[in-house]
């Protein structure tokens, strides 16, 4: 989204005439605080774009230039997670011990090489760097990089299905914006690929609808993947509004839930995710790129994306909410 783009749409709304289909903001809730606060970002020279959808219903809540593929950081995990997941649903041992020292990217033959791999895979962020343990089974792997994006997980669990796997399973399920790049690297050099994984607010957002709704492979395949997210407890932006996850005291609780992935690396900020209770959902993604990496901007993406998630909460409760 551009800020001409955004006077364009607004001006349309305020003649009465309809917003183009990239901008508009449809539901009971009209998201117009979304919209305000993220065109706000792009007056000040951001690239912003946004996705949000009733996943029952299948009506768009919110598009802002949801089409435009952009780098998302961590969130390309998300395709890895499903074909592990889609792996282990087909029969695959999940036990499999992944070894941490050859995580790093740039493996090779040459010893050298070989012996810098520990000190470059520290330099990646990564919970799994603390642990004592040198090797997981994929499952905790999995686990980790669902719950924080574990780096050095993520490399492991990409080099056991390998990354041509990865884009395979992208082209199977029809993504035409969504792909994995290349390893997470601390570094990226002139011959690597310049982002770990590009996508569009468009096909994240109906990606984590497809998956609430059991259609990603099949609904064992969907189900795994959404556990695995949902061992996020605080980690979020949009879903901000709603404090960290807890375990669900009753099993009918009524109370909202979010599982989420994000993308946060120097001049980015991005989320995709679902909020729902057991009866109602709604999913989003928000990609939001800046160049500047002033606190005052980071601070204002981040605003910029509990909006949305205030918005959405109030659509979620107008729909019958606790």
């Amino acid at each position: 989204m551009t800020a001409e783009s955004h006077g364009r749409a607004r001006r349309g709304a305020r003649a009465g005439e309809p917003q183009d289909r990239r901008h508009r903001a449809l539901s009971q809730v009209d998201f117009g605080n979304s919209f305000a606060a993220l065109g706000s970002l792009a007056y000040a020279g951001a690239r912003v774009s946004a996705h949000v959808c009733d996943v029952q219903t299948g009506a768009t809540l919110l598009t802002i230039d949801d089409r435009i593929v952009q780098p998302v950081g961590a969130i390309g995990s998300l395709l890895l997670l499903i074909e592990v997941s889609a792996r282990l649903s087909a029969g695959e041992s999940g036990f499999t011990l992944l070894d941490r020292v050859r995580q790093s990217p740039g493996t090779g033959t040459d010893s050298a090489r070989h012996s810098e791999l520990p000190k470059a895979a520290k330099r990646l962020p990564s919970l799994w760097n603390q642990l004592k343990v040198p090797a997981l089974p994929v499952v905790d792997l999995a686990v980790l990089v669902g719950a924080t994006g574990d780096a050095v997980a993520t490399n492991a669990l990409l080099r056991h299905v390998t990354l041509a796997a990865v884009r395979r399973r992208g082209e199977t399920l029809g993504l035409g914006h969504t792909a994995v790049l290349d390893l997470v690297r601390a570094v990226r050099g002139p011959d690597e690929a310049p982002h770990f994984a590009v996508s569009s607010a468009e096909e994240l957002a109906k990606m984590l609808a497809g998956l609430y709704r059991g259609e990603i492979v099949d609904q064992p395949t969907s189900a795994r993947v959404l556990r695995w997210l949902g061992t996020n407890r605080g980690a979020t932006l949009v879903a901000a509004a709603l404090g960290p996850n807890v375990a669900r005291e009753k099993p009918h609780d009524e109370s909202f839930r979010w599982v989420s992935s994000l993308g946060l690396e120097s001049g980015l900020r991005a989320e995709v995710g679902l909020m729902f209770t057991t009866t109602r959902a709604a999913a989003f993604a928000v990609i939001i790129e800046f160049d500047s990496d002033a606190v005052a901007t980071q601070l204002t993406a981040v605003d910029a994306c509990r909006i949305v998630g205030h918005d959405l909460l109030e659509y979620l409760a107008a729909r019958g909410g606790p």
